[in-house]
């Protein structure tokens, strides 16, 4: 199979990568984690372009050379700046975010109110981003980001962005030791509780480390995106 091309615009700091899809069912914004643009996201991508949907990533500001600094407040500007740019193609656009990002994301749709996000698909919930601190932080200078993140930043409780969010969330979640670490089950299972209209689906396996396994998660992935 021809490889997808993959196609990049700059706005701003930011450069937007996308594979163009003809006659897209929707538009979806991949957000991904706090390291950077990881192995799996092009994979995901290409997946999700050969079932209609159109795939937009980045990275944040700090992140891959980009810019600025990593925190709550760049993260939500990034991502107020990518929707607008999508939305002037498509305004049927969603969200598949990972891990931190989807943090960011919540804040976003929290402060935002926006009436044309309908759905969202959350990744690998980081629940409570103060525990994986020390790991983070190391990962963090690894990967190179430059960060400025409050104390507040890292004490961020998703429960009140989800409670009041308007769009339809599934949230997806690994029962191996890298998903169980950003959220319990007990964790799982309050967020579920706080929106009726929101469901989890559980995964033996992520694909943070196996892009393998992202063939289990894509049906899920573009049936929920995809429903009208």
């Amino acid at each position: 199979m021809k490889e997808k091309q993959i196609k990049i615009d700059n706005i701003g700091n930011l450069k937007i990568q996308f594979i163009e899809v003809s006659d897209p069912i929707t538009n979806t914004i991949i957000v991904g984690n706090a390291y950077g643009i990881m192995p799996y996201i092009k994979p995901l991508a290409t997946k999700l372009s050969e079932n209609g949907i159109q795939p937009h990533w980045f990275a944040f500001s700090g992140q891959e050379r980009t810019e600025g600094e990593y925190s709550q407040k760049q993260c939500v500007n990034d991502i107020v700046n990518v929707v607008n740019y999508v939305k002037g193609k498509n305004s049927n656009v969603n969200f598949l975010s990972h891990c931190a990002g989807s943090l960011m994301t919540l804040e976003y749709l929290k402060l935002s109110k926006d009436p044309d996000i309908k759905k969202v698909v959350i990744y690998g919930l980081l629940y409570t981003m103060n525990r994986r601190r020390i790991i983070a932080e190391r990962k963090l200078n690894n990967c190179k980001v430059k960060y400025n993140l409050s104390e507040e930043d890292w004490a961020y409780n998703p429960l009140e962005a989800i409670d009041i969010c308007h769009a339809e969330i599934l949230f997806c979640h690994a029962k191996d030791k890298l998903n169980f670490e950003r959220a319990t089950e007990l964790e799982m299972n309050l967020v579920i509780s706080h929106q009726r209209k929101n469901k989890i689906k559980w995964f033996e396996k992520g694909y943070d480390e196996d892009n393998s396994e992202i063939d289990n998660y894509i049906d899920t992935y573009v049936s929920f995106l995809t429903k009208r």
